[in-house]
């Protein structure tokens, strides 16, 4: 049976508000990267700050995934109304091919930024390029060790969705193949209370042991969360991957088993903040001991598990907040969640120039230079979206290629 249209718009509202929101905080977290100390590698590094280090430690914990998740709950009603084979044509015209042109045109751009930033001498951008054509043409499983060297950047997150589209729409497939009345649309009755605490509990623990067991595995060294590209067409951070992987399971689980429709969303939202405050306060103390060389095996696992169930609860803190006071199609909100992809995809250029810039022709604190980066690229994003890329696609592209290419010859050698 088909789900009641209205029930289902509902939904769409604030998940879309939600989502958007953390698109605006992926670029709040790329405008800090240039002042922490975790992120001395960042393309433009200024001064560094312990409060940046907080924003990246709090931010990097339910960004990512709360996007995966997201998108796992939006794929189920997108592949039963295009179909198995329409719906990855789509995928790949809607994520393929921008992450393609992405990459391609972004990459050498960062490395010149980078080396200029730190007044490095390799400067010609001709050869940074076809070092990362070079690079991306190898094909090879390795780790990422320079940023010379072909890297996804934040079109990371573009290409491993793409993957989970694609292998979800497949598996799907086969199902249905197998069960001849799969295609049928159909949902569960509504889960209990009881039941979206115990899956997510479950969820919390099976995370943490996959994750302890991927950094056993992968973490070496000073290289404690290390990414891996995999034949230049993916790349991740395989201490993370099992949490990515669930996160987007769990939105297809919550989709099907009508979570979060009318009034089924367990506890109120002045709970679910108290609960993130008193976790995050946890998570903290268990990562000081760590830092102060006090590693143990159990309070790893028991520092994971206090990260996992922190991201399921300023989960709820977000659907709860936004079922009650955000479910609302306003023109503001539904211009950013119409631009929140776009937006996505081109901040981190604006990033990287206002950091340089403010870096080298401002003395400002870097409190005030964070605020500006951040509302800037946002704006600059959000513009160049709504007026540009969105209205015109096809010359947008050819633009940017076009102003590739004027780089290419400008800064080649004689």
């Amino acid at each position: 049976m088909k789900p009641d249209q209205s029930t289902f718009s509902d939904r769409i509202f604030f998940l879309d508000n939600i989502r958007y929101l953390m698109v605006l905080l992926v670029v709040v977290l790329h405008a800090a990267a240039s002042y922490s100390f975790y992120t001395t590698w960042w393309t433009v590094n200024d001064e560094n700050s312990i409060f940046f280090d907080y924003i990246f430690r709090t931010l990097g914990v339910f960004l990512m995934p709360v996007l995966f998740f997201i998108a796992g709950y939006f794929v189920l009603p997108s592949l039963h109304k295009k179909g198995t084979w329409h719906f990855i044509k789509s995928k790949f015209k809607r994520l393929g091919i921008p992450w393609l042109i992405g990459v391609m045109l972004l990459g050498p751009v960062e490395v010149y930024i980078y080396n200029y930033s730190r007044r490095a001498d390799v400067l010609d951008f001709w050869n940074i390029f076809l070092i990362k054509m070079n690079s991306f043409l190898s094909f090879r499983i390795r780790f990422s060790t320079s940023n010379t060297e072909f890297s996804h950047l934040h079109f990371w997150f573009i290409s491993l969705l793409l993957l989970f589209f694609i292998v979800f729409a497949l598996l799907h497939k086969s199902k249905s193949i197998l069960i001849k009345n799969s295609q049928a649309f159909k949902t569960s009755k509504i889960s209990s209370h009881r039941s979206i605490l115990l899956i997510l509990f479950l969820v919390s623990v099976l995370s943490t042991i996959l994750t302890l067991i991927m950094h056993g595995v992968f973490s070496k060294g000073n290289e404690i969360e290390p990414w891996v590209i995999i034949g230049s067409l993916l790349q991740f951070q395989p201490t993370r991957i099992f949490l990515y992987i669930l996160c987007f399971g769990l939105g297809i689980y919550a989709f099907h088993k009508n979570w979060f429709v009318v009034g089924n969303i367990p506890g109120h939202f002045v709970f679910w903040t108290a609960l993130s405050i008193i976790l995050w306060l946890g998570k903290e103390k268990a990562l000081s001991i760590l830092l102060e060389n006090l590693f143990s095996p159990v309070l790893a696992a028991f520092f994971l598990f206090l990260q996992t169930l922190l991201l399921f609860s300023i989960l709820l803190t977000l659907v709860s907040f936004g079922k009650k006071f955000w479910n609302s199609s306003s023109r503001i909100n539904l211009s950013l969640a119409e631009n929140s992809y776009h937006i996505y995809m081109v901040h981190l250029l604006f990033i990287y120039l206002a950091q340089l810039f403010l870096r080298d022709w401002l003395v400002l604190s870097i409190y005030i230079k964070f605020v500006i980066v951040g509302l800037s690229a946002i704006f600059l994003s959000y513009l160049s979206s709504q007026y540009v890329i969105r209205p015109f696609p096809r010359l947008s592209v050819t633009g940017m290629i076009g102003i590739f290419v004027l780089l290419l010859m400008n800064f080649s050698p004689a």
